[in-house]
C-alpha cells in the first residue's frame, strides 16, 4: 500500500494484496488451491475544527462454486465544537455475493448510521453518547440503538 499528503490536512491511500488463502488440502477447498485479492482506497480532509474521512474496500474471493465478492465503505464527519466536546456522524454500507448452490448468487447488504456526541472529560479520559441504527446481513428490519462507551486513553512510551 501507500499514502500521500499533498498539503497538510488532506491525505490519500490505497492498498492491493494477491495470494493465496485457502490450500488444496483445507476444509471448504474442493481439493484445488484458492486465491483472493484485496482493493482498499481511503482519504482523509481535515481543515479548521473539521475531519472528513472514508473508505472504499472490495475483495474478491475464490471459493470452489463461484468469487465470492465483498465490498463496501464508510464516511465519517467529526466537528470539534470547543476543545473537549466534539460531534461526529458515520455511515458504512457493505455488500457481499456468494453462491450458496451453483447457479444460485445470493446478495446480502449491511448498512449503518452513527451520530455521536463525545466530551473530553480529562487528556485521557473520553465519555461518548448517541444513537445507531443498522440494518444487518440477515435481518429485513432497521436496529436502533442508544449507544455510549468510555474511553481511556494513555500513551505509554
Amino acid at each position: 500500500g501507500f499514502g500521500v499528503t499533498p498539503p497538510t490536512g488532506l491525505r490519500f491511500g490505497a492498498a492491493l494484496a494477491h495470494g493465496g488463502y485457502l490450500g488444496a488440502g483445507e476444509a471448504g477447498s474442493g481439493g484445488a488451491d484458492h486465491d483472493a485479492t484485496l482493493m482498499q482506497l481511503e482519504a482523509e480532509w481535515a481543515f479548521g475544527y473539521t475531519r472528513l474521512a472514508g473508505e472504499w474496500i472490495r475483495n474478491v474471493m475464490e471459493t470452489p462454486l463461484a468469487d465470492t465478492v465483498a465490498q463496501g465503505g464508510w464516511a465519517e464527519v467529526t466537528q470539534t465544537l470547543t476543545p473537549r466536546l466534539f460531534l461526529a456522524a458515520r455511515a458504512d454500507a457493505q455488500r457481499v455475493r456468494y453462491e450458496d448452490e451453483p447457479g444460485v448468487r445470493i446478495w446480502e447488504s449491511y448498512k449503518r448510521f452513527e451520530t455521536v456526541l463525545g466530551v473530553r472529560l480529562t487528556p485521557d479520559l473520553t465519555l461518548r453518547g448517541g444513537y445507531m441504527t443498522r440494518k444487518g446481513y440477515v435481518v429485513s428490519h432497521w436496529d436502533d440503538q442508544i449507544v455510549m462507551s468510555i474511553v481511556w486513553h494513555r500513551k505509554v512510551l
